[in-house]
């Protein structure tokens, strides 16, 4: 299990990057469920990507983008990389000097084993397939899931959060069986952000 890795000091241990984040996650290994609950616009795919190519640096990370295409991902983290912004990158209207950024943030990125995976909606069926592939072709060490509101399950349920707390189980179960690091991405419903307190 995860405990007894960490006891013996011999997991891989991945941290997002971010002091401030690490210090309230930990260090993170394989067995892990971590959850990240934010608001819209809070930028948990920045956050979901900049860790998963900071985890890639330990051990090869897949991410599942079921919100955008994988270019769109690709344009955000050159723009945060290359300290710029999408719009500049996107029109080409880039100087000598963040040219020079650009190709240096590509040149890093380029030998990260870091795959990403766009589709759209998926089951939780399919993501556990990917995983089992990738674990057994090429290694896996880190897993996002960007987000868990959009991944399907096999059958119907009675309420949205019977639902998510069976996704939850399965994902942990599947952390736990691959000896992965799963980072599930959620945002806050409307409702909560609308309330006098937020707090879930």
């Amino acid at each position: 299990s995860a405990n007894r890795q960490r006891d013996k000091g011999d997991a891989k241990r991945f941290r997002t990057g971010i002091n401030a984040l690490d210090e309230i996650i930990g260090p993170m290994v394989g067995g892990d469920l971590v959850i990240v609950l934010a608001s819209q616009g809070d930028a948990k795919t920045v956050l979901g990507l900049q860790t998963a190519l900071q985890c890639a640096s330990v051990a090869p990370s897949l991410y599942f983008q079921l919100e955008m295409p994988g270019e769109q991902m690709g344009v955000r983290e050159l723009t945060w990389a290359a300290d710029t912004d999408s719009k500049t990158i996107l029109e080409g209207d880039m100087d000598f000097a963040l040219d020079e950024r650009m190709k240096g943030a590509l040149k890093d990125y380029a030998t990260l084993p870091i795959y990403i995976h766009d589709e759209g909606r998926i089951r939780f069926s399919q993501i556990r397939a990917q995983c089992v592939a990738m674990k057994r072709s090429k290694g896996l060490g880190f897993v996002v899931i960007d987000h868990i509101s959009l991944v399907r399950m096999d059958k119907k349920y009675s309420s949205s959060f019977e639902r998510i707390d069976e996704l939850c189980a399965d994902l942990k179960a599947l952390a736990k069986e691959l000896d992965i690091v799963v980072m599930a991405l959620s945002q806050r419903t409307r409702g909560a952000q609308r309330r006098d307190d937020p707090t879930p």
